[in-house]
């Protein structure tokens, strides 16, 4: 029964028992290489023990395989344990490519539009994450992690005066972030020695460009 085989292998894996866990795994999918779940389960055991290249290979197997109910939920949580591989990876090209098939499921909850927001962040994509950010504060202006979010998207992109306001209105939600205050105090250090600045004079462009 290979809903029992492969329960006992996801048993297995929650245990720690991994070689266990993998033989059992791998004595399935001889079986049904196309079996979602299973390849899920292998990519996770890999991701454990540290192959992340085999790991992604699973995952993509997972992806693309044959799910028999929830399937939808099923994707959607692989696609995630992925992208947070890439993450992990710097692996920025391949996260892109995966984080641009998650985005239909951005307007589904804030969280999971945050989710991906800072993950667009993480691969290197900052246009990408702005406009989810702002679609969670237009839900809800008061969400202090979406601010910081748009906050850093706009700092990546170096629009500074707009990530330094972004950060203030989110220290202002969690003042006891040290996180949020530490990048308050940069943008305020960056924004005091922008030589382009208005309403600078000469010499102060000049002595502002060689600091």
């Amino acid at each position: 029964n290979r809903e029992y085989q492969l329960a006992l292998a996801q048993t297995l894996l929650e245990a720690g028992a991994m070689p266990e866990a993998e033989r059992n795994l791998l004595a399935l999918l001889r079986n049904a290489a196309n079996n979602g779940p299973a390849n899920l389960a292998m990519a996770r055991l890999l991701t454990r023990e540290g192959k992340a290249n085999d790991a992604v290979s699973y995952y993509h197997r997972a992806i693309y395989g044959q799910w028999k109910s929830d399937a939808s939920k099923g994707l959607v949580q692989a696609r995630f344990e992925l992208a947070d591989l890439l993450a992990g990876q710097n692996a920025k090209k391949e996260l892109l490519a995966e984080l641009l098939v998650l985005q239909n499921e951005a307007s589904r909850d804030p969280l999971t539009a945050k989710r991906i927001a800072r993950l667009y962040l993480v691969a290197g994509s900052p246009v990408r994450a702005a406009p989810l950010f702002r679609e969670v504060l237009r839900a809800n202006p008061k969400d202090g992690d979406a601010r910081a979010g748009l906050g850093e998207a706009d700092f990546a992109a170096g629009n500074y005066r707009s990530a330094q306001a972004h950060f203030l209105a989110a220290l202002q939600a969690s003042p006891d972030s040290t996180a949020i205050r530490q990048r308050l105090e940069l943008c305020t250090e960056v924004l005091a020695l922008d030589p382009e600045q208005r309403g600078l004079d000469t010499r102060a462009r000049y002595l502002r460009s060689v600091k």
